[in-house]
């Protein structure tokens, strides 16, 4: 069964999923749980449903948000596809306004979506108000001071995303969190409207509440454009000697992406 979508992103999202290219993106979201059967796992800004269908896979119970309805299609498709219409119930709904039973879920995934948010602190207020206490929080999102994507901004001028790494250096700094101006806070935008360095990542939790468990940088995926660059760095990146260096001092925050893990305390 082949699913096409009439957005060209989601198209490469799925073809991403299916063959494999998003393997090390998956695994570490799904290793920060020991044992996914039984848990009651809430999935914020599922796209085609990729952690939907991982962890239902696994024996989760999981409720699959998504506010765009291309989005919602193409996750029932692939959930009909996968065979997981049991385990999956997909909701068509504002993440930050979810209709949903308060107190709920063992588990938040929200893979690749703070940066859509204007205003984080909304995001994770709601994502307190439908987790237990002691429920896990799984967030993931680009590393705004990853050295290859600050060298690969520089070598290609990409002076907007520049600006953004140093108005986020200065939200550290001056410890002033705040809404970009003339964005809407009560919605998430397809655009990425934030990044986040992993100080500012790990600020956001704690000031929130969070008791944050766990967090780290890895790398996935690459630029096709960048090839010179690519050709000089990915192979540093996807090494071995990378991985050791990343589990032994997750705190120096090389890679393209960031994770982090904290428990809901109310």
């Amino acid at each position: 069964m082949t699913i096409i979508s009439s957005d060209p992103d989601l198209n490469t999202h799925i073809q991403w999923y299916e063959s494999g290219f998003w393997e090390p993106r998956i695994e570490i979201v799904l290793k920060q749980i020991k044992n996914w059967e039984g848990k009651r796992v809430l999935d914020l800004g599922c796209g085609i449903g990729t952690f939907g269908i991982e962890t239902a896979k696994r024996g989760a119970e999981v409720t699959a948000v998504d506010a765009f309805d291309e989005s919602i299609k193409i996750c029932q498709e692939m959930i009909e596809k996968y065979g997981l219409v049991n385990k999956v119930k997909v909701v068509r709904a504002n993440i930050l306004n979810l209709p949903l039973q308060a107190n709920a879920f063992d588990v938040i995934i929200i893979a690749d979506v703070i940066e859509h948010i204007a205003n984080p602190s909304k995001l994770l207020d709601e994502i307190k108000m439908f987790g237990k206490e002691g429920s896990i929080v799984i967030c993931t999102t680009k590393n705004a001071l990853s050295i290859y994507l600050l060298l690969g901004y520089l070598i290609h001028q990409d002076i907007g995303m520049i600006w953004r790494g140093l108005q986020s250096l200065y939200r550290i700094f001056s410890e002033k969190i705040e809404n970009m101006d003339n964005l809407d806070p009560n919605i998430a935008y397809v655009r990425h409207v934030n990044e986040y360095d992993p100080i500012r990542l790990w600020m956001e939790f704690k000031r929130q509440g969070f008791k944050v468990i766990y967090r780290a940088t890895y790398s996935w995926n690459w630029r096709s454009d960048w090839k010179n660059l690519n050709r000089i760095f990915r192979p540093f990146f996807y090494s071995s000697l990378f991985k050791k260096i990343q589990d032994k001092f997750p705190g120096l925050f090389l890679g393209h992406d960031q994770i982090i893990v904290a428990k809901v305390v109310k």
